[in-house]
């Protein structure tokens, strides 16, 4: 064995060296980013609420009858626009006096009742603005949201307050 043998043997560990080395960082990196990835997702999981039953959603709504607002001088509602009779979003019926109206809790928007019923079954936004309804198990929501005015002892609303 000559001098240039020496040299070509040494060159080719050298190489090999260099590619265990790249070989062994490439899979540590590769384990490391598969770790995060599961402890991401383990966590999220570990920390995600149980949704409130829809039912026990829909009874924590409260529920107003419905009156419309004194007209005006020009002859339309107080606070309203267009042609005075007010529609749920939801079904496009008019609402009715004294009708039982849901008013959601985040967004203080009103419908009928059994619209809004329908409506949270098949998703948990409020149609109009969609704001989330459903809140975690035990979560009370702390600040004040807007309250129906009272009339007579009773709370009731007007669809012009549905405005956003």
């Amino acid at each position: 064995m000559d001098s240039e043998d020496i040299g070509d043997w040494f060159l080719w560990g050298v190489l090999l060296l260099t590619f265990v080395v790249m070989a062994l960082t490439a899979v540590m990196t590769l384990a490391a980013a598969c770790r995060e990835i599961y402890l991401h997702f383990a966590t999220r999981r570990r920390n995600k609420q149980a949704p409130v039953p829809i039912e026990e959603l829909l009874a924590g709504i409260p529920d107003v009858p419905y009156q419309e607002l004194p007209a005006d001088d020009d002859g339309g509602a107080a606070g309203g626009e267009g042609d005075g009779e007010e529609s749920c979003v939801i079904c496009a019926a008019p609402y009715e006096a004294g009708e039982p109206c849901s008013v959601l809790p985040p967004c203080t928007h009103v419908f009928h009742k059994a619209c809004a019923a329908a409506w949270l079954r098949q998703s948990t936004t409020c149609p109009l603005c969609r704001a989330a309804v459903a809140m975690p198990a035990g979560h009370r929501k702390k600040e004040k949201a807007r309250r129906p005015r009272r009339q007579g002892g009773e709370d009731v609303v007007s669809a012009a307050e549905n405005m956003v």
